[in-house]
């Protein structure tokens, strides 16, 4: 999108937010492999960051979309008849 008003989510805050959780998500998975044992848990809160980030990403979006006024159209004709 073009205009900076209609963007979702705050911009550069969940972009930052993201790598920072990819970065406990991947950093994690290089620890596992080096047998490391808090690994799991550190790869659990990278991969529940973006879950979560992603979640309210989409309910920002949803209540933005929705708060927009409505088109007025007329209402279909009934195929019934």
């Amino acid at each position: 999108m073009a205009d900076n008003e209609n963007r979702i989510g705050g911009g550069g805050y969940v972009g930052a937010a993201l790598i920072l959780f990819d970065v406990l998500l991947f950093a994690g998975a290089g620890a596992a492999a080096l047998a490391w044992r808090p690994a799991a848990a550190v790869m659990v809160a990278g991969l529940a960051g973006v879950i979560g980030v992603h979640l309210l990403v989409g309910v920002a979006g949803y209540r933005t979309v929705m708060q927009r006024p409505w088109p007025k159209v007329p209402p279909l004709q009934d195929d019934d008849d």
